[in-house]
């Protein structure tokens, strides 16, 4: 997974262009954290959200991968490199981190520290979360995003729309959330891709998971742990509990946790008699 997740990155970020950066950090970490203080002591009365700062990318080595306490690019040379560099250490002052020396070898490394125990994580949308070639609705979607984000304790502190002309338009967020030994346990913008109905009720009930948007039965952008649907098929009941039953060793072994199963009897003519949607985190 690590090798397939490098090989991503790499190709996010490989094609050299131009950028447009400029003026960004116009809503800092702190502020977001002192507007939602005075939100909370004054429940009642109406608080006018701040509006999203956000730039245009148009250079993929602008693009910061995020990892455990650092940030990286797959940059092709010192230029790029000292480009991510100095970008970043501004965005991360203003954040409220405090920048490490950044290192250069291959890819471009910059570590932070600080912000008691937060981290900074990553979102990039996928393009079907808004309607094609349509810059209001990318921008509308990005804006939902960030503010349900930020709603539930992941305040965002920078926002880029990406136009790479190897890569479909879309945009990117960089927000905090407390960091958790397993990063599969922190709490994050994630996705969970599945062609099929799923039963979100079984994440919001058994995992605390919160649904932000669903898109035709294919995509699920939500908040929380890493969730995963896989499914299962067997000619009897008994035959598919056995195969359940591997899974859910297989899921414990590796310290997930399995929420819950949606079994179904199918149809007549169909290639399996039984199926079933099996929910974990893990």
């Amino acid at each position: 997974m690590r090798t397939l997740a490098l090989a991503a990155a790499a190709a996010f970020c490989a094609p050299p262009a131009a950028a447009q950066t400029a003026g960004f950090g116009q809503v800092s970490l702190p502020q977001l954290r002192r507007a939602a203080a005075s939100a909370a002591s004054a429940p009642g009365a109406p608080v006018a959200p701040a509006a999203l700062a956000y730039e245009r990318l148009t250079a993929g080595h602008l693009a910061a991968q995020t990892a455990r306490h650092e940030l990286l690019s797959f940059t092709q040379n010192l230029a790029q490199h000292k480009a991510f560099a100095a970008m970043w250490t501004k965005i991360l002052a203003r954040a409220g981190f405090t920048p490490g020396q950044p290192k250069y070898d291959l890819l471009s490394v910059l570590p932070y520290s600080g912000n008691e125990g937060l981290v900074i994580r990553d979102f990039m949308a996928e393009p079907r979360q808004f309607k094609p070639k349509d810059e209001a609705d990318r921008i509308a979607n990005m804006e939902k995003i960030a503010k349900l984000a930020g709603k539930n304790g992941l305040p965002v502190f920078a926002a880029f729309l990406l136009d790479f002309n190897w890569h479909l338009p879309t945009y990117s967020l960089y927000y905090t959330t407390p960091a958790k030994a397993r990063p599969e346990e922190e709490i994050r913008l994630r996705f969970l891709r599945y062609e099929g109905k799923l039963d979100t009720s079984i994440l919001t009930e058994k995992a605390g998971v919160k649904v932000l948007q669903t898109v035709d039965d294919y995509l699920t952008v939500y908040l929380g742990p890493q969730a995963h649907v896989v499914q299962r098929s067997a000619n009897t009941r008994k035959e598919l509990d056995e195969r359940m039953d591997e899974l859910k060793k297989l899921i414990a072994g590796q310290g997930g946790k399995f929420l819950d199963a949606v079994v179904r009897e199918m149809p007549p003519g169909s290639w399996r008699k039984f199926e079933a949607d099996l929910y974990f985190l893990l």
